[in-house]
């Protein structure tokens, strides 16, 4: 399931990383105004979604 989510502000802010992390890091697109990311299971439904990530 492909979720977009809105933002405003400075999108440079999704380019800071911390000094330790790992590789298996979410991925996600940064694009004017929306972040892009997509969402991987079974019986995913919209709400269930719009319920996990809020």
């Amino acid at each position: 399931m492909d979720v977009e989510i809105p933002f405003t502000g400075n999108r440079l802010g999704f380019d800071i990383q911390p000094t330790t992390r790992n590789f298996n890091n979410p991925r996600a697109a940064i694009g004017d105004g929306i972040v892009s990311f997509s969402i991987k299971g079974v019986d995913l439904s919209p709400e269930r979604v719009r319920q996990e990530i809020d």
